[in-house]
């Protein structure tokens, strides 16, 4: 684990997951075609964190819904294990697609408000099979306890959870099957402050302890940074900057990119006359 290194060492070591050359074409409502994704290549190794930054339109959620399958690619491969995730049908796909789980933005919108807690941890196992219905106030507990919940909550409702918690259980859900990837899909954006620290240190405790990667996908870069060993920034489907996941400040140079950074990064000038006017006070 490299988490904020930014020099992840790979060395012959195979990509977990690489887009080559990935595109999606798209009609708007003039009949013209425009690409949400143009040609984007990346790799995710294992055990890492790759974040993926840009505004809303970037392109970043139609590269997520390709990776998960739930959008057709144009153009392009999906290597995943080394297999062509767009060449595998019928139970190959599915089996395959068990390794590369989802933590949604909004688990409350993912999750079946009449399920409880329990139902909505398990039902992965139950759709693979992989135990028993006897077993799912057990295995439940098991997975709150992971995330740092109470046991007794496997006996709730999802609209009786607080947003924080409902993220951890969309984080217990997603570890169930024991992926090697999972997509986070702007996990902390509903969230309060405090609460997005607690969950962002819940999310490195389980990749250290289970080594499992992240596609981290979000649009504050301050974020990304706390979180990603590298990190992608797109702008109209394109890839337009690769940096480290440290001192992104100093290594950034597209425009596109310093203008995310201004948005979410104070100006040292701007805190010192603020510091300044609290002073005369």
């Amino acid at each position: 684990m490299t988490n904020n290194t930014g020099s992840r060492k790979t060395g012959g070591e195979a990509p977990l997951l690489s887009g080559r050359h990935l595109t999606k074409t798209f009609q708007n409502s003039n009949k013209r075609s425009f690409n949400a994704c143009d040609d984007v290549s990346f790799e995710v190794y294992p055990g890492e964190t790759l974040g993926i930054v840009g505004e809303s339109g970037s392109g970043k959620s139609t590269l997520m819904r390709m990776l998960v399958g739930l959008t057709e690619p144009t153009g392009g491969e999906m290597i995943f294990l080394g297999k062509d995730l767009g060449a595998i049908k019928g139970k190959d796909a599915r089996e395959m697609r068990r390794h590369i789980q989802m933590i949604f933005q909004d688990p409350g919108t993912a999750f079946d408000p009449r399920m409880k807690i329990r139902d909505i941890i398990c039902e992965p196992l139950l759709n693979y099979r992989l135990i028993d219905k006897k077993l799912k106030d057990e295995t439940a507990e098991k997975f709150l306890h992971m995330v740092e919940l109470p046991a007794g909550f496997k006996d709730r409702y999802p609209q009786q959870l607080s947003g924080g918690q409902r993220q951890r259980v969309g984080i217990a859900r997603a570890l169930t099957l024991e992926p090697e990837l999972i997509i986070c899909d702007e996990v902390t954006s509903a969230l309060d402050v405090s609460v997005q620290k607690n969950v962002l240190d819940l999310l490195k405790r389980l990749q250290k302890e289970k080594g499992v990667a992240y596609l981290f996908i979000c649009h504050d870069l301050a974020v990304v940074e706390e979180m990603a060993d590298r990190i992608l920034v797109m702008n109209q489907g394109k890839i337009v900057e690769r940096l480290p996941g440290t001192n992104i400040r100093k290594a950034a140079k597209e425009p596109y990119t310093r203008k995310l950074i201004d948005s979410v990064f104070e100006p040292k000038s701007a805190i010192a006359n603020r510091q300044n006017r609290q002073t005369d006070i």
